[in-house]
């Protein structure tokens, strides 16, 4: 009698087969290997969207010192930046000596536009610039240096 309530203790497989009690559920292998598949599936887009030669930072000579960020993912463009409420230049205001300027509001007013690289003309791009009162479509070319030049002449260059 003891040994049959050995045999039924919880945990025991003694009735159970032993191939059974010892193999995985199909279910359970196919979850685990869809899990560890994620990060090589992930991999090869995060390769392509660091490998865009228009992502990055740039400086615009017509607003020295406002930010002009460029993301990439597939063939769009977002395009993050500022522009100084007075003048051109987007200047430093926070000073850490006088603690009261960090408090002040930056005298820049930011923006986002879109834009989407052109299917056979890698180099090429247009840009909807008319969220911040620029043209719609306009075109921005991908030079070799690393800059985008406008039909107006600017030209962003590259900083990293």
């Amino acid at each position: 009698m003891a040994v049959l309530a050995l045999a039924c203790w919880p945990g025991s497989t003694s009735f159970v087969p032993e191939t059974a009690a010892n193999q995985e559920h199909p279910r359970r292998r196919l979850l685990a290997s869809a899990v560890a598949a994620l990060p090589a599936l992930a991999a090869p887009l995060r390769a392509q969207a660091a490998a865009s030669p228009w992502a990055g930072k740039y400086s615009d000579p017509q607003h020295p010192g406002c930010k002009r960020n460029i993301l990439v993912e597939g063939r769009y463009l977002t395009v993050e930046g500022a522009d100084a409420l007075q003048g051109a230049e987007c200047k430093k205001t926070a000073d850490f000596n006088d603690l009261k300027s960090m408090l002040d509001p930056a005298p820049v007013k930011e923006f986002t536009v879109k834009g989407t690289i052109k299917f056979k003309k890698e180099n090429q791009a247009t840009i909807d610039f008319s969220a911040k009162g620029g043209p719609k479509d306009l075109l921005a070319v991908l030079e070799e240096d690393g800059g985008i030049k406008f039909p107006d002449g600017n030209k962003w260059t590259k900083i990293r």
